[in-house]
C-alpha cells in the first residue's frame, strides 16, 4: 500500500515533484471537486506539481466567479458599481 502513497490522488502519475494536499491550502476545494471527505487517520492526500498548478486555476476561477455573481446580482438589484479590473469603467443598471 505504500506505493498508493507516492502518487499523485488526481492524476495518478509518480516519480514527479509532490506535495502534500494538507500543506498546500487546497483541500477544501479538492474536497469540493471530489466530493469526498477526507479522515484525519487516513494517509496523507499527495498531488502531483502540475495537478497543484492546476487546483491554483481552478481557485483562482472560483474566486472570479463568485466576484463576478456578486457584481451581477448588484447590478440587477438597481446599484451602481465602479469596476476596477481589466479597465476602470462605471457600470449602471439597465433602467
Amino acid at each position: 500500500m505504500a506505493y498508493f502513497s507516492e502518487i499523485c490522488r488526481i492524476c495518478l502519475c509518480d516519480n514527479v515533484r509532490m506535495y502534500v494536499l494538507k500543506k498546500t491550502g487546497l483541500e477544501n476545494l479538492y474536497k469540493t471537486l471530489t466530493n469526498s471527505f477526507m479522515d484525519e487517520d487516513e494517509e496523507p492526500i499527495i498531488i502531483c506539481f502540475t495537478c497543484h498548478a492546476r487546483l491554483i486555476r481552478c481557485r483562482t476561477l472560483q474566486q472570479q466567479a463568485i466576484e463576478s455573481n456578486a457584481i451581477l446580482e448588484q447590478l440587477l438589484a438597481g446599484g451602481s458599481m465602479v469596476l476596477s479590473v481589466p479597465s476602470i469603467k462605471t457600470y449602471k443598471s439597465p433602467s
